[in-house]
């Protein structure tokens, strides 16, 4: 029987659909997949995916993790760190008193290894519901002891040793507190590295990873250096520099010669983007960069998607827009990304990129 013929629901910006009464978040291609697992009426949850042998959950605000060890279809598991809502009631009371006030979140998490087949894990520090209050979630998950482990997201701290996960494909790493990654030079098959908000200065340690296909890298204060990503130029298609302020350098984008999708965001300045002559496979170009010479004509050379946005000393008068001319994707296919051959569950971004989310 297909679970999914069933009504579905579209609300907000999240996209999910109510079966048998279960809330599931859609994937990327719009398939209801993970199913959200909260306290209330748990011991129905349980049993549906028990019965149903669901692979993908989203457990929201649970501290007993015991019903796990009945749970042995489950190979991708997100942990929404939440403060549950009657500890929150507590918590706002406290607040009546104290204009700003911490509380500690200790996570006993034990019941996770019973887990034997997880391949996929993501942790989300969706900590307080209220801005005036900090939650400090205090959790560690020993990685190595889930064997086929593929998958990883969420804050360093709460991991214990990922440096031991050969197998190890997909990395999102926020908070890294080490200033490169040659920790991580064991993971020879890392096909995809997302770094944010990390302490890395330099990206030394690519040279570990021989199949590395797409990098992000989004508001690292202290990276200065990325000329390591020259030793991923024969497999690294996908690349996004996201508000790295530091970053001065942007040479080794020459050398990228087979990079199929390219974003710099931020308030950096780059000399030029002449180094797109030398990108020949290169079908999305999103920039808003300062360019200091203003010649955008290399867009020209691009058969995809381009978007720069426009600066006074821009040459783009003649093409008689505000920015430069671009090839609009539909909304099926979405712009190109570089990703395409990554199963879905292991992308950096499930769902298509269209034009208004860039």
């Amino acid at each position: 029987m297909n679970i999914f013929n069933k009504q579905e629901i579209t609300t907000g910006d999240r996209i999910v659909a109510y079966i048998d009464g279960k809330c599931f978040i859609r994937d990327g291609r719009g398939k209801p997949e993970t199913l959200v697992v909260e306290n209330f009426r748990l011991d129905d949850l349980i049993e549906y995916i028990k019965k149903k042998n669901v692979k993908s959950v989203n457990i929201c605000g649970i501290d007993d993790l015991s019903f796990l060890s009945e749970c042995q279809s489950i190979e991708r598991l997100t942990l929404t760190l939440i403060v549950e809502l009657d500890r929150y009631d507590t918590l706002i009371k406290k607040r009546e008193s104290e204009f700003y006030i911490w509380y500690d979140k200790v996570y006993d998490y034990q019941q996770i290894y019973d887990l034997l087949n997880l391949k996929k894990l993501a942790i989300d520090d969706a900590g307080a519901r209220d801005q005036y209050m900090q939650i400090n979630s205090k959790l560690k998950i020993d990685l190595c002891r889930f064997p086929y482990l593929r998958v990883y997201y969420g804050k360093y701290k709460f991991t214990k040793s990922l440096d031991t996960k050969v197998n190890m494909q997909t990395l999102g790493l926020s908070d890294y507190g080490r200033e490169n990654i040659i920790e991580f030079s064991r993971m020879a098959e890392l096909d995809t590295l997302s770094l944010t908000h990390s302490k890395t200065k330099n990206l030394k340690g690519c040279e570990f990873f021989p199949k590395l296909q797409c990098v992000y890298l989004g508001f690292n204060r202290t990276l200065t250096d990325i000329s390591d990503l020259k030793y991923a130029k024969n497999t690294l298609r996908m690349l996004e520099i996201d508000h790295c302020g530091h970053i001065e350098d942007f040479s080794v984008l020459n050398e990228l010669e087979n990079l199929e999708f390219l974003r710099l965001l931020g308030t950096n300045t780059i000399t030029d983007i002449q180094f797109i002559k030398k990108l020949p496979k290169l079908k999305t170009f999103i920039c808003d960069y300062k360019v200091k010479d203003g010649d955008v004509h290399p867009c020209g050379l691009i058969n995809g998607y381009v978007y720069i946005q426009n600066r006074k000393n821009f040459n783009t008068k003649e093409y008689g827009d505000d920015n430069y001319p671009r090839t609009i994707p539909s909304k099926e296919e979405g712009i190109y990304v570089g990703q395409e051959n990554i199963e879905l569950w292991r992308r950096l971004w499930s769902s298509p990129q269209w034009p208004e989310e860039m």
